[in-house]
């Protein structure tokens, strides 16, 4: 399968230039191959951050809500998890975080 490729074109390119684009494609590269392009060094140990929203609809509309949450799940916070979930009227928002959070480990 093609994972990254060039289009030649009649273009002169710098030294500075070429290695800027083939920095790029090997940080690609490798995050495909399931490295990390970056990482945090963060003084707190055996910590998650938690990111949740909610998205309610256009003003008036009957259609359900939608609550999205991220998660980081490793200790250089480079891989997270995501998952949303539907709300109806009514419906306690934190009776679904808590399924949200727990949905990782099914």
């Amino acid at each position: 399968m093609l994972s990254q490729c060039f289009q030649a074109k009649d273009v002169t390119l710098s030294n500075k230039e070429l290695e800027n684009i083939v920095t790029k494609v090997v940080v690609k590269m490798n995050a495909k191959l399931g490295g990390a392009p970056w990482t945090l060094n963060f003084p707190l140990k055996n910590t998650m951050f938690v990111g949740f929203d909610v998205y309610h609809g256009a003003k008036g509309s009957k259609a359900q809500s939608v609550g999205a949450m991220v998660a980081t799940f490793s200790p250089n916070f480079t891989r997270y998890f995501s998952t949303t979930s539907y709300y109806n009227d009514n419906e306690e928002l934190s009776d679904n975080i808590q399924l949200d959070m727990i949905s990782k480990s099914k």
